[in-house]
Formats: C-alpha cells, sequence, structure tokens
C-alpha cells in the first residue's frame, strides 16, 4: 500500500526528532521527491535546517511536534 502525503511528512518529521541529516529523513523517497518534502515542512516551519561539522541536519520545531501528536491522535482514533 502507498503512503499517503500526510504519512510521509509524518515519517520525516519523526526521523527529524533526533537531528537527522538529508539522507536520514528521506525515507525511501526519490531524490527529487524528498527535496519536495523538505522544502515543504521547512516552509511550513515544521523543520528547521543547521549546519553542523560540514553538514545540514534537520530538527523538528514546536510547530512540527504539534503536528505529529495530532497526526498520531488521529491514528489511533480512525484504526484502533
Amino acid at each position: 500500500m502507498r503512503r499517503s502525503r500526510i504519512d510521509i511528512l509524518a515519517d520525516m518529521l519523526e526521523a527529524a526528532k533526533s537531528g537527522s541529516t538529508k539522507n536520514q529523513i528521506r525515507g525511501n523517497l526519490t531524490y527529487k521527491q524528498s527535496e519536495r518534502y523538505l522544502q515543504f515542512l521547512i516552509r511550513r516551519d515544521l523543520i528547521k535546517a543547521q549546519k553542523l561539522k560540514g553538514k545540514i541536519h534537520f530538527s523538528i520545531t514546536d510547530k512540527g511536534i504539534n503536528y505529529l501528536r495530532g497526526y498520531k491522535e488521529l491514528k489511533k482514533m480512525l484504526f484502533t
């Protein structure tokens, strides 16, 4: 079964909780797809990018944490 856009965003936010690099956050997407989703998340202030030791790391923002919380609650209501 294909993941929905909402599921992909949640997976990427989950990966960003631990301060992930671009390769760690990609989530089985093509380069082009992952770039599009990353830009979407950054523009909406759900993740932020920081340069650490010469590499870009992504971390989740408070707004991103709220998104994940709502996503998990909705999924729980619908599928349990």
